[in-house]
């Protein structure tokens, strides 16, 4: 439990919330360790179906010790009794990919939140889905918060860089990925040993993994300076090499 003083001086007793892990990948394993060294409770992880299924979620996330918490496959997981009050989606970076876990936690009013990049601005990236992970929170009274590394690095600069200005007529936003140092998924993603060719076609015609993922950040920015978006333009462009990768 942590004490909380309001803005009225008194003091009030806030318990830590009882968290669950959804999607036992890299980036949850590493979310797992951080929770344990703050003391926040673990309740419940669940993963799609695989070797990490039935295991200790202390050893997937190489721990020292076990934590009690056996990863559930996610499709067959009671959300409804898992005791869970919120859930780390740790998934994909796409509304469309992570919609069947909004819809399950959502449903069992479980409060989401989610480091995927479209989970920002959902309005953005799918009016439509977001419409429904909207309808699906106010039905069971849960909240939907998208959040990661962003919120730093990305979009709050973007709001303080734009305070002194008297005026705005543009905004640009510029992305350089040093992808040596991702694992091979992403460097896949990012388009790491392709062509020109394969580049043009798997990257810049298609979303693929990561297209169309940065244009929420000018949007956020811009919405956050009190302005109304009627388009967004996006280009992706290869940096070339002259040796070998």
């Amino acid at each position: 439990m942590s004490v909380v003083r309001d803005i009225n001086g008194i003091d009030s007793i806030r318990s830590k919330p009882k968290v669950m892990i959804y999607g036992v990948g890299y980036y949850a394993t590493e979310a797992v360790r951080i929770l344990v060294r703050r003391g926040w409770p673990i309740v419940a992880a669940v993963n799609r179906a695989g070797p990490k299924i039935g295991k200790d979620l202390g050893q997937v996330a190489g721990l020292e010790e076990d934590l009690g918490v056996i990863v559930q496959d996610c499709e067959t997981a009671d959300y409804a009794a898992l005791g869970a009050d919120i859930a780390l989606v740790v998934q994909t970076e796409r509304l469309s990919s992570n919609l069947s876990a909004y819809r399950r936690l959502l449903g069992a009013g479980i409060n989401v939140i989610c480091h995927g990049s479209e989970s920002y601005f959902p309005q953005v990236a799918d009016h439509e889905l977001a419409d429904e992970i909207d309808e699906l929170a106010k039905r069971t009274g849960a909240t939907y918060t998208g959040t990661g590394i962003w919120d730093f690095s990305r979009i709050w600069p973007g709001i303080l860089i734009a305070g002194p200005c008297t005026d705005l007529h543009s905004l640009t936003h510029r992305s350089l990925t040093n992808a040596e140092v991702a694992n091979e998924r992403m460097m896949r993603a990012y388009g790491v040993d392709m062509t020109q060719a394969e580049f043009a076609e798997r990257v810049t015609a298609t979303p693929g993994e990561l297209g169309e993922l940065y244009k929420g950040i000018p949007a956020l920015v811009m919405h956050g300076l009190g302005f109304t978006i009627t388009k967004v333009n996006e280009r992706r462009e290869p940096v070339l090499s002259d040796c070998p990768v």
